[in-house]
């Protein structure tokens, strides 16, 4: 997945990141994502957040769920 980052929302992005939630880590695991990793890049002078899951469930809609209505709170 990939999505752009305002510059002046980085430091705060890196700030929530740095100690996630353990909300977040429970729900995460389970919805069956495992090797979570976010890589942020500077490309033509434009901010971008790469994500990358793997997905071990036999569900993905339903766990998906899971993890949007964590998101949406």
């Amino acid at each position: 997945m990939v999505t752009g980052i305002k510059p002046e929302k980085i430091d705060y992005y890196k700030k929530l990141h740095a100690n996630p939630w353990e909300g977040v880590l429970e729900t995460i695991k389970e919805s069956n994502i495992e090797n979570y990793s976010i890589y942020l890049q500077n490309i033509d002078n434009k901010f971008y957040l790469f994500s990358y899951f793997e997905y071990t469930g036999h569900d993905y809609a339903k766990d998906m769920k899971k993890k949007n209505d964590l998101t949406a709170k």
